[in-house]
Parts: C-alpha cells; structure tokens; sequence
C-alpha cells in the first residue's frame, strides 16, 4: 500500500504532461473540496497550502502532490496530470503504476497478483502481531517525530473548528489528558 511515509519522500518535480489541463482538472477539484479534504493532502504530502495553490494557478503539478490529491479525492493520477482524458477512480494498483512509469522503479511496495493490492515489501522477517490495541498503536506510531505530531494535532484543531463530532470528543481527552 502506497502510505503518507512513501508519499512525503517523493520529488516535488513536475510531472504533468499538459499544464493548462492539469491547472483546470486541480481548479475544479480543489473549488469543490471541503475543509478537511484540503487539510488532509497538506498532511499526507507533506506539503504547504501555498505549494498547493502554485499548482492550481499554474498546472505544475509533482508526482508527491499528484499522488496525494488522486488518493484523497479517488480521481486516477493519470487524469490530474493531462496523461490521461478519462476520470476513472483511484486504486492502490493505478498509484503503483503511476510512479513505477514516472521512474520510481525501487518504491518499498510490491503487487500482490493474487487480490490487486500492494503489500509493503520488509527486510525483516514477519514481525510477530502486537498483543493489545494499545501495543498496535505504540508500534505504529513508535516512529513518529515531533513534526508528525504537531501537524496530526493541527490536523486535529481544524476537524475540531470544522464542528466535526469525533475531532471535538478527541480534542477535549487531548486537552484533559495533557493538562492532567
């Protein structure tokens, strides 16, 4: 599976084919997107809203940007980019072949032909299940920084200002939690 980690380590190059087609597919996305689906490619790439903006004023779109906004609004990337003219959905499938023909040949994922998904690729040997949730979600957040952190509590605040009902219970445990 193509995750934010793969996402953020892409090239901020850019990849559209046609420029003019690429600014008018972003600009009609971007118009009808809401809050949280603006904040959520700003944090699945890694990068600022302004960079965004760049985009959808000039069509200059990179293979970072173009994976994340295919992932959050499910629009093929080949579409976004003008490589293609026909709006389908996006699959883990499309993403992986999408950057394997952009050059990114080494990505740290495999097919798996037997379900039409990718599976991550590990050095290690399997890695044994974690017992409890709670020792599933200490290893999968083991490597996050304090930038992770800081942008999924910024994430956060703008769900919660948004008057989404899970983001305003999380925030009030957050804030009883820390000022304990």
């Amino acid at each position: 599976m193509i995750d934010e980690r793969l996402i953020k380590q892409l090239k901020q190059t850019n990849i559209s084919k046609n420029t003019a087609v690429t600014k008018e597919r972003i600009n009609e996305i971007w118009k009808s997107a809401t809050k949280m689906q603006k904040s959520r490619v700003e944090l699945i790439s890694g990068v600022s809203r302004a960079t965004i903006y760049r985009v959808y004023n000039n069509g200059k779109i990179s293979a970072k940007l173009a994976v994340a906004i295919a992932k959050v609004f499910n629009v093929d990337p080949y579409y976004l980019t003008g490589m293609s003219n026909k709006l389908s959905r996006c699959t883990n499938q499309t993403l992986y072949k999408f950057l394997t023909d952009l050059g990114y040949k080494n990505l740290p994922i495999k097919s798996n032909e037997e379900t039409g998904e990718e599976a991550e690729v590990s050095n290690d040997a399997a890695a044994p299940e974690p017992k409890s949730a709670v020792a599933a979600v200490a290893e999968t957040n083991a490597d996050l920084t304090s930038e992770d952190i800081q942008t999924l509590i910024q994430s956060l605040l703008i769900r919660e200002k948004a008057g989404v009902k899970s983001a305003v219970d999380k925030m009030a445990k957050l804030r009883e939690l820390l000022l304990s």
